[in-house]
């Protein structure tokens, strides 16, 4: 990833139903509904935060051009509607997992979350059935969160993480906090 700085981007709904249908498009809809339901793509929501995180190559020497761009990440924020809880979701194309970004794209969107909606709890679900995933973010918890429950239905049920961090906590420190980049997440 030499040369590749991530830069966000924060997208209208149109924009990231768009990011995730390519999403979808690119680890196959079966991986994608395995990943993230049955559901998926979905519509954004009202009050959604979604952010992509571009691959802005470096300046090109040999064009004397700013190089391309393309998605690496993305991230959203949602609000729940009844419950004081922001829901937090990441996905990396396929190309770019394995890295470490997963966390720096956490910790930025996390960063965001806590500033816009201070007094809400930022929370994760993990469906069962994404079970590398499961099994790493049990293996390797970033700080501050923790599993907190589970469901079993509808199958094929979710696993329920919390970030747990004082209302009082700057967004510095959230991100500060998380563990940064070195979290192992896909």
């Amino acid at each position: 990833m030499d040369g590749l700085i991530p830069v966000p981007r924060k997208l209208s709904s149109a924009g990231a139903e768009a990011l995730w249908r390519a999403f979808g498009e690119t680890i196959g809809l079966e991986a994608l509904r395995a990943a993230y339901g049955p559901y998926w793509p979905r519509p954004a929501m009202p009050d959604e935060m979604v952010l992509v995180f571009e691959a802005a190559v470096r300046w090109d020497r040999s064009c004397q051009q700013p190089g391309a761009s393309d998605p690496m990440a993305w991230g959203s924020a949602r609000p729940d509607p009844v419950d004081p809880v922001v829901w937090i979701a990441t996905g990396v194309w396929p190309q770019y997992q394995r890295a470490g970004l997963v966390g720096r794209i956490r910790d930025a969107l996390m960063a965001r979350a806590r500033a816009r909606w201070p007094e809400r709890l930022l929370m994760a679900s993990v469906l069962k059935s994404n079970t590398p995933h499961l099994e790493r973010l049990r293996r390797q918890t970033p700080s501050g969160w923790r599993e907190v429950g589970y469901r079993d239905v509808p199958a094929p049920g979710e696993v329920f993480f919390a970030f747990q961090a004082p209302p009082s906590m700057s967004s510095a420190a959230v991100a500060m906090h998380s563990g940064g980049s070195k979290a192992a997440l896909p």
